[in-house]
């Protein structure tokens, strides 16, 4: 009994996945596979089932030095989310690997093809990052896009009335981040990916140049408490060098994302912003105590 409930929590799609593929499924629902000459992928269900993480090593971490400080800022910059696409690098404190991995949040909603392709794109993704291939390539947008931008169109309206918001702006246009001020501090960006189709959040936590990220701990810091999302509620640490901020990030699933739960990841992601931004020491953009502005 406890084997059926394990797995019927990680959803239909992975027990799907591993009959096809002839993948051994034990009781807590973690599976491994792998494209030709790729590495191992690990699927794993994390948050009681409700999440499912893919993770792969990638060899040794880099280590503390000039060259090294470089390599990891370079990391952060591969999570941009316009240069990943919701795949992240990441440290594992333990074991000191260099780990790559994704987040799928709500895998059972996903239609099984959709489901399926994320996790082959993403071992495609571990092979190439593996052999030192460009990183991520952009995924293909198609004829689905209208249908996406007239669902987040339709959700971003249903948050503001929700929250008694007001759109300067007028009617919501997808194309465009929604810019929010938390009470927090810091902006807080909401947008459409077209890419992925998802709904993407960003969190300011700085604008660079930023003294403190030449210093090599803090690097690593950050690459080490977003492994998996399990301590940042699913958000990832990212450079975005296009627009020169130090930010986190979370891509959500826009199939029946609703109103109330859309709320509740942008408070989630604002508190997360807040918290490593209190434990890392950095001035929040936009408080009364930034005079970067």
């Amino acid at each position: 009994m406890q084997e059926v409930t394990q797995t019927s929590r990680s959803g239909a799609n992975l027990d799907r996945f591993a009959a096809e593929l002839g993948l051994a499924h034990p009781a807590d629902g973690t599976i491994w596979f792998s494209v030709e000459d790729g590495p191992q992928v690990v699927l794993e269900p994390i948050d009681d089932g409700r999440a499912l993480a893919l993770h792969t090593s990638l060899g040794a971490a880099p280590r503390a030095g000039h060259e090294e400080m470089a390599a990891l800022a370079d990391l952060l910059a591969s999570n941009a989310p316009d240069v990943g696409h919701g795949t992240v690098a990441a440290i594992d404190p333990v074991s000191e690997d260099l780990m790559l991995f994704k987040r799928l949040h709500r895998p059972a909603d996903l239609p099984y093809e959709e489901f399926s392709l994320q996790l082959f794109n993403f071992a495609e993704a571990a092979r190439r990052r593996r052999d030192g291939f460009a990183p991520i390539a952009s995924p293909q947008e198609d004829d689905a896009n209208e249908v996406h931008e007239e669902a987040f169109r339709q959700l971003w309206s249903e948050y503001v009335f929700a929250r008694g918001l007001s759109n300067a702006g007028g009617e919501p246009q997808a194309h465009d981040p929604y810019l929010i001020t938390p009470d927090e501090g810091g902006y807080l960006f909401v947008e459409l990916d077209p890419a992925t189709g998802s709904v993407l959040l960003k969190a300011v936590l700085a604008f660079l140049p930023l003294d403190e990220l030449d210093d090599d701990p803090m690097l690593r810091q950050l690459l080490e408490a977003h492994l998996l999302g399990e301590a940042t509620g699913g958000a990832s640490f990212a450079i975005d060098e296009v627009a020169g901020e130090l930010i986190a990030c979370k891509h959500l699933h826009l199939a029946e994302l609703s109103a109330h739960e859309l709320g509740e990841e942008i408070d989630d992601l604002a508190m997360t912003a807040a918290r490593f931004a209190r434990m890392l020491a950095i001035t929040l953009p936009g408080t009364p105590t930034d005079f970067r502005n």
